[in-house]
């Protein structure tokens, strides 16, 4: 009897935000982080609604702005990997969508949740509740 196939091997992505540049862009200030941190959530994840509408419309100049715009704040908080998306559809909205932005901006409405989800944990990790607890036991 042949053993069953080997499953592959995970692929382990690196985290979504690079916390060393996002902290240094917040000063070090846990008041500061969690301000820039609750601003770029709610101001990209309204981005990102929009760019996705673009995309589906063929709106290829209000793409090329909205991914624009996601990507650098994206790129100044330390998240590489939706700027790299995004960098790619800003290029598309400025030269012509192409078959493949549609699944382009579903990768990066994913890749939001995955940065969000990462954020909302590493507060919830950073919060007073949390170091109170740590210093009663």
């Amino acid at each position: 009897m042949e053993p069953p196939p080997a499953e592959p091997a995970a692929v382990e992505q690196p985290p979504p935000v690079d916390m060393e540049r996002l902290l240094d862009f917040a000063n070090g200030n846990p008041d500061n982080l969690r301000e820039l941190v609750e601003l770029y959530l709610q101001q990209t994840e309204r981005q990102v609604e929009q760019l996705c509408a673009a995309v589906q419309g063929g709106a290829a100049e209000d793409t090329r702005r909205l991914a624009h715009s996601c990507a650098g704040a994206s790129s100044t908080c330390g998240m590489a990997a939706i700027g790299s998306l995004l960098r790619e559809l800003e290029r598309q909205g400025a030269e012509g969508l192409q078959p493949g932005a549609a699944e382009l901006a579903q990768d990066v409405r994913l890749e939001f949740e995955r940065i969000r989800a990462f954020l909302e944990n590493y507060l919830q990790s950073q919060s007073p509740a949390k170091q109170l607890a740590k210093t009663d036991a």
